[in-house]
Formats: structure tokens, C-alpha cells, sequence
């Protein structure tokens, strides 16, 4: 599963490069923040749609997020077949839905279900190396399809290990109405703060920032593929080292600097002009930041945030945040496309950077609240 979900972060790059060739950059982004957003309102009511399911079981649960992820894959697949008599608009649907059915069934990583089973090095760089495969894949014409039909295939062998997990049922015991009210209620301000701060992040980095990446390399799937995996690679190589000097130097201590360092790393993705300035910037921010979602499977990482756990009433409100903040932070992009795309992008790069140095003080101060 991690090695299909890898390879999502492609799609939406596809859909803005079929968008681009048709429209242009500025209704090409416009569409493709249309979508993304039509994706998160989805997944915020299939939600707690979703979450009573559970009683009947959490495997039952992840085989059909499984399932949705499989579908979303085959969409992509098909959109690169040189015959297909499925119309674009029907694929792109499907995407988009089978995306945020996906994202409101999928509540377990894969990590969870196999925690007792010990991770080591080699595994982790093999699959740094998934964009730099698909990067070449999709610079060959024609190659292209295999990059989904795989990721599809290795989505379904996922079902395997779902048959050796023990089956639990979740008591979820709120109503849809009740899930709502309790999101927004006063005692859960900190939680829905977090979530919608984690959410304005994620569409910047896994959206705009690629998207931005793609239109600095004009369009080039290899080098797209290369950036990626080198800035992976480079910081798992380097991140225990520099976190070592940031302790010895006691800049862990200090929220502030920290906070400015979160800020600094998007600052400096609004002024990277050639691939060594992207991969550099990210390295920076990879090996500085809480690596929480600098991972190839970062999409994957986002589906939990209760650290390993199965879920409960509150792991779906942290959900739902999330996918406000992602909306929240489109919406703003969205309004702003009409004057200038690269203003809208670059206010995306600000709010992100604003939510990740305000994520960095409230989760500090959350943990000595402890």
C-alpha cells in the first residue's frame, strides 16, 4: 500500500498537466484547486458517513479504503491508455471520488497493522526510489499506464496482510449531528486549531509545491521523479545528523526558533528558481522540521493522527480538521487565481508557512502541558 500511495502524489501533477495542455497555467490550477477541493468536502461528510461502519469491524473498513485507493489508481491508469472509450470527465469523477472515499476509509496506515514487525534502512530507500521509477515510466511515451496498473496491483496485495489482522470492533458512538457539534465545540478548539493548521500544510506541500516543481522544470517527468527522490534520500541520510547539532546547540529549546526555521523553509520554496534550490530547500525543511509528513508515502501519513492507533470519536474529528484546512486553504488560493496564479500559489507558500510555525508552538506547548 505504502508503494501505491507513493505514487499519488502524481496524480494530481497528471491532472494539471492534461489541464495546462487544453487551457493554460491559470485555468489549469484553477481546476485542479476546484477539484482538490470538491475531494476534501467530499471526504469531510463521508467522514463520520463512514465511521459507524466501524461497529461492523475496522478490517472490513480499511479493505474497502483499500479497495477505493485500487479504483482511484485504475482511473489513473486508464487516463494513459492509447484506446480507452472512457470519456475524461468520467476518469477525472472518479478520481476524485474514489480519492475521498479513500481518505474516509482508510483510518489505519499499513504501519499500524504491521507494528510489531521491525523497519529497517533498506526497505525505507527502496521506496525513496518510487518517484525517481515512476519519473522514468512516465518520460517514456506509452509507459506511462504501467506507473498506475502497478500502483493498482500493489494496492490489492495489500488485502493479504488485512487477512492475518485480528478483527476488532470500534464502538463509535456518535451520530452524524453529534460528530459535527462536538468538531466545533469549545473543548475541542485546540484539536480543530491543529487539524486545520496540519490541513493549510498539507495543500502546500503536496499539492502546490509540486505543481510548482513541475512548472519550474517544464514539465519534465524525469527530473520531476529525480528532485523528489534525491530530496528523500538526502535527508534520510542527513537528518539524524543535523537534528544532533541542533540539540548540541540547544535550538531545540527554542519555539521561536523553531517556529521561524518551519517559516524560513517556505520563504525559500517561493524563491526556488532551478532543481538544486528544490531539493536543497526541501532537504532543509526535512531535516529541521518534524519529518511527520516528509516521507515517499506522505499521503499515506496523513491518515493518521492517532499515532498508530485504531480509531475513535476524536481521531475522526482530527480527520475532519484536517480536511477543513485543506479546503480553508484552497478556497483562499481559488480566490486569489482569477488576479494572478503565481500570487495564489505564493499565498498558499504563506499560509502554509504561517501553520507550520504555529503547529510547531501549539504542539510544544501541548507537550509540556503533558
Amino acid at each position: 500500500m505504502r508503494i501505491a500511495l507513493g505514487t499519488s502524489i502524481f496524480g494530481w501533477v497528471l491532472m494539471f498537466q492534461i489541464f495546462l495542455s487544453r487551457f493554460g497555467f491559470e485555468h489549469a490550477l484553477f481546476s485542479i484547486l476546484i477539484l482538490y477541493t470538491f475531494s476534501q468536502v467530499l471526504a469531510f461528510f463521508l467522514t463520520p458517513l463512514s465511521a459507524p461502519a466501524l461497529r461492523f469491524g475496522v478490517r472490513r473498513a480499511l479493505a474497502f479504503g483499500t479497495l477505493a485507493a485500487s479504483f482511484m489508481m485504475v482511473a489513473l491508469a486508464l487516463m494513459f491508455a492509447p484506446e480507452n472509450a472512457v470519456s475524461f470527465f468520467t476518469l477525472l469523477s472518479a478520481f476524485v471520488v474514489f480519492s475521498a472515499l479513500h481518505r474516509a476509509l482508510y483510518w489505519v496506515p499499513y504501519e499500524s497493522l504491521a507494528s510489531e514487525i521491525p523497519r529497517t534502512s533498506l526497505p525505507e530507500i527502496m521506496l525513496m526510489c518510487v518517484p525517481l521509477i515512476a519519473g522514468v515510466l512516465f518520460a517514456v511515451p506509452g509507459l506511462g499506464v504501467f506507473v498506475y496498473s502497478g500502483a493498482s496491483i500493489a494496492a490489492l496485495l495489500a488485502l493479504i496482510p488485512l487477512t492475518q489482522v485480528p478483527e476488532r470492533v470500534e464502538a463509535f458512538e456518535w451520530s452524524i449531528g453529534e460528530t459535527l457539534r462536538a468538531l466545533f465545540a469549545r473543548r475541542n478548539h485546540m484539536l480543530l486549531m491543529r487539524g486545520v493548521l496540519d490541513g493549510v500544510q498539507g495543500v502546500g506541500l503536496l499539492l502546490l509545491w509540486p505543481i510548482t516543481i513541475f512548472t519550474i522544470i517544464r514539465g519534465d517527468w524525469f527530473l520531476f521523479g529525480l528532485i523528489l527522490s534525491l530530496s528523500l534520500l538526502i535527508t534520510f541520510f542527513l537528518r539524524s545528523r543535523v537534528q544532533s547539532i541542533l540539540k548540541r546547540m540547544r535550538a531545540d529549546r527554542s519555539d521561536t526558533l523553531l517556529a521561524c526555521i518551519a517559516l524560513s523553509a517556505w520563504g525559500a520554496r517561493l524563491v526556488s528558481p532551478a532543481p538544486l534550490a528544490i531539493i536543497s530547500v526541501d532537504v532543509f525543511a526535512g531535516t529541521t522540521i518534524s519529518p511527520k509528513r516528509f516521507s515517499i508515502d506522505s499521503y499515506s501519513g496523513e491518515q493518521y493522527a492517532d499515532g498508530g492507533h485504531f480509531i475513535d470519536e476524536y481521531t475522526a474529528l482530527k480527520e475532519m480538521a484536517l480536511h477543513l484546512g485543506r479546503i480553508l486553504a484552497c478556497l483562499i488560493c481559488i480566490a486569489l487565481v482569477p488576479f494572478s496564479a503565481p500570487v495564489a500559489i505564493a499565498a498558499g507558500f504563506l499560509c502554509a508557512g504561517c501553520a507550520s510555525a504555529a503547529s510547531v508552538i501549539l504542539a510544544r506547548r501541548a507537550a509540556r502541558a503533558l
